[in-house]
């Protein structure tokens, strides 16, 4: 549902827009920004041999850079510091984990003549997981097991707007829906699936140059 409401309001945006002819952006420029994002997790986040998975939420400063190779398309590199997340596994409590999650999106600035440009983009994100430990219930329950979460390579999909307050300076606001599908080990053996899918929310401030 996340994702429909995501495309939905994007291309409802864009429709809005897509016939006003004048541009915000130019071939060549690049485009920065500095922020808050919000990572949080789909309602549901897997299972394992021992209980279902929940991750809770997670806010960190974000950076993205982008270069526009026409007026209205560019590439942009999502980049972050780690994201913690504390992790329940069969309702307890006593893991945590920390992702970095590079993403490379394609999008399509609406272009205009207004102080709000939206975008959409889509691409590819490789989520990296480190430093898994255990505590508390869990490791009273599993003692001595390490819990790890693979790697994850999945697809990503963005709305987005800029809101600018002179010719180079501007806010973003940002949403992704991202898929993060990883294998869950305990003492290195295979015991699930986390599902984690989420949705989120970045706000910043961005520079044109």
């Amino acid at each position: 549902m996340k994702k429909e409401v995501l495309v939905a309001l994007a291309i409802g945006a864009g429709m809005a827009v897509a016939s006003v002819p004048a541009s915000a952006y130019e071939g060549g420029d690049w485009r920065t920004t500095i922020g808050m994002t919000n990572v949080a997790p789909d309602s549901t986040n897997g299972d394992t041999a021992v209980g279902d998975l929940k991750v809770d939420d997670a806010t960190q400063l974000s950076f993205t850079g982008a270069y526009f190779f026409t007026d209205s398309f560019a590439v942009e590199l999502l980049a972050s510091l780690p994201f913690q997340h504390d992790v329940k596994v069969g309702g307890l409590s006593g893991v945590t984990t920390k992702h970095l999650p590079p993403t490379l999106d394609l999008q399509w600035y609406f272009n205009n003549s207004s102080p709000i440009t939206p975008y959409i983009g889509a691409g590819v994100n490789w989520t990296t997981f480190f430093r898994t430990t255990s505590y508390g219930e869990v490791a009273g329950a599993f003692p001595g097991t390490k819990i790890e979460i693979d790697d994850s390579f999945g697809y990503a999909l963005q709305a987005g707007l800029d809101y600018a307050f002179t010719e180079n300076l501007f806010m973003n606001v940002d949403f992704r829906y991202i898929s993060i599908e990883s294998d869950v080990k305990a003492g290195g053996a295979k015991i699930g699936k986390a599902e984690i899918n989420p949705t989120t929310v970045g706000v910043s401030l961005g520079y044109r140059f």
